[in-house]
């Protein structure tokens, strides 16, 4: 499933309860009474199913079922997930990202926030977060291996995992391995201007 939206919030919520499992839902809300924007244009594609929003709304809600990969790019606004068990690949560009979610997801924005919480053990391939400007935090379960890359060019990086990183004037790095050996899994955290917190969940940063 791929999203866009122009302007506006995107909110990622699961299927209610009670709702069938594999049912997708979207619900649109102008940003006042005297707005009628368009309604977003919902088309099937070879890989799926495509939501367009390019009018501005207040907020932008789509409830996706666990079995499906969800796409989505805000141009302007923030990106708010929880408790959503599928795959997530979040693209805010003047916007912040916030989730909180069962599975995995990885996130990116131009200027703005990242804060993911991850509530999967394991997930194929190496996971990206990335913001030109802005802070990233990134929470993890405990018990879970990965590969792990963060650097700043510009901040400080603070983790509860037993890493270390260096220094070299005001860009810091840390790479290693969290856990027993060297999984294909991986995270990796680039940030220009801010700060990166890596955190096990359950540990008090």
């Amino acid at each position: 499933m791929d999203v866009r939206l122009d302007d506006g919030m995107l909110e990622i919520f699961p299927p209610l309860r009670g709702e069938p499992a594999q049912m997708f839902t979207v619900e649109a809300a102008a940003r006042s009474t005297r707005e009628h924007p368009a309604p977003p244009v919902i088309r099937p594609t070879r890989t799926g199913i495509r939501i367009d929003a390019g009018q501005p709304l207040r907020y932008l809600l789509v409830r996706v079922p666990s079995g499906v990969t969800l796409h989505a790019d805000v141009k302007n606004g923030d990106i708010v997930a929880q408790d959503v068990s599928a795959p997530l690949d979040l693209v805010a560009h003047h916007g912040s990202v916030r989730a909180v979610v069962y599975g995995y997801a990885q996130a990116r924005t131009d200027l703005g926030d990242l804060s993911v919480s991850l509530g999967a053990a394991s997930w194929p391939g190496t996971l990206h977060f990335e913001t030109r400007r802005g802070n990233v935090t990134l929470w993890v379960e405990p018990g879970v291996a990965f590969r792990v890359r963060l650097h700043t060019d510009g901040g400080a990086i603070y983790t509860t995992f037993p890493l270390r990183g260096r220094a070299r004037g005001t860009a810091e790095t840390i790479e290693g391995t969290v856990g027993a050996g060297a999984p294909a899994r991986g995270v990796d955290v680039r940030v220009g201007q801010g700060d990166i917190r890596l955190l096990e969940i359950g540990k008090q940063p």
